[in-house]
């Protein structure tokens, strides 16, 4: 594994600068979903190389997968910490965003238990398989989530009087209570 980790960074890396462009220009909610479904696709193909050639697999077959791994880890991360800052109240932002942080911290910790737990019960291509389906069952929240922003108007504009133009004001807060 150690060879790997030269080439982890700058796919992660360039994933999260592209990611948070990305999302800026197609939107946070269609952008969050394509890359969850390619940082799946590529968890499935870990699975399918681990699953048919375990140890027989070639190291570019390796490089390879784990390369658009972790590009779409640096998408999906950069996506969903903008849609996350988007969430979240101006006055406290710092303060709602380091607590998803902290709350994410746990699930990984969580998750990493498990996985840990799977990969030794049933091997790894079990364990990234199921990884994957948890992940892609999450596009079904995603999608209430998106229902939720789209369904009423989220900006209004009002003409404040001492403002020369007209400025948005959030008014619908987006409970992430689905």
């Amino acid at each position: 594994m150690d060879f790997f980790r030269p080439s982890r960074v700058a796919p992660a890396l360039i994933g999260g600068l592209a990611g948070g462009r990305i999302s800026v220009r197609f939107g946070r909610m269609r952008s969050i979903a394509i890359f969850l479904i390619g940082f799946s696709t590529t968890v499935l193909a870990l699975a399918a190389i681990d699953g048919f050639q375990g140890a027989g697999a070639s190291v570019l077959q390796l490089l390879g997968i784990y390369t658009a791994l972790y590009l779409c880890i640096g998408l999906f991360t950069a996506a969903s910490y903008a849609f996350y800052m988007d969430l979240t109240d101006p006055t406290l932002r710092a303060t709602q965003f380091s607590t998803s942080i902290a709350a994410s911290n746990g699930c990984e910790a969580w998750s990493t238990w498990l996985g840990g737990r799977l990969a030794a019960w049933s091997g790894y291509a079990a364990c990234y398989l199921v990884m994957s389906l948890v992940s892609l069952s999450s596009l079904v929240l995603l999608r209430r989530i998106a229902a939720k922003a789209t369904s009423v108007e989220r900006l209004f504009y009002q003409d404040f009087a001492h403002c020369s133009r007209q400025e948005p004001i959030l008014v619908i807060k987006i409970s992430l209570a689905v």
